[in-house]
């Protein structure tokens, strides 16, 4: 818990502050600010991670296979959310994907293999078996979170 608060309360703050400055570039293109309302709150909250590319959507996983905080529950029901991507804000829909393995596993696989392999217990030694079976068991496990940008949802 202790890790969970000096991410939100300090560190949070001081990246989001660099990625809308021009010292952006000194971090990570896959680091995002999303802006959400909380379901139950209804106050709006900004939290800054790391994201993975899965076709047309951004993957990010709560947590990163330690702690799981609590935010992703709000996206339990597809909800509309600001992602600050690259120097750009664009609207988007955030969904949870929890107890669908089909869904989940190539996801997170993906995710995976941009980064937080290592929390799985994932080297360059694994298998593709092993790999497989070590993001399988972690489907089940954690939840995922998925953020479409409104452009590439169609009818939008």
């Amino acid at each position: 818990m202790l890790m969970y608060w000096l991410s939100n309360k300090l560190f949070n703050p001081i990246l989001r502050v660099i990625l809308h400055s021009p010292f952006r570039s000194l971090l990570p293109d896959n680091w995002v600010i999303l802006t959400y309302t909380g379901r139950k709150t209804h106050k709006k909250r900004s939290l800054v991670f790391h994201v993975s590319q899965y076709k047309d959507e951004f993957i990010v996983v709560p947590g990163c296979f330690g702690e799981l905080p609590n935010w992703w529950r709000n996206f339990r029901k597809e909800s509309k959310v600001d992602m600050f991507y690259q120097g750009k804000s664009m609207k988007c829909l955030a969904r949870t994907i929890e107890h669908n393995e089909t869904e989940a596993v190539p996801r997170l696989a993906e995710y995976v293999r941009d980064s937080h392999a290592d929390q799985l217990g994932i080297t360059d030694e694994t298998t593709e078996e092993k790999f497989n079976e070590l993001v399988t068991a972690a489907a089940k496990t954690y939840p995922i979170v998925t953020i479409r940008p409104l452009s590439s949802v169609s009818g939008s």
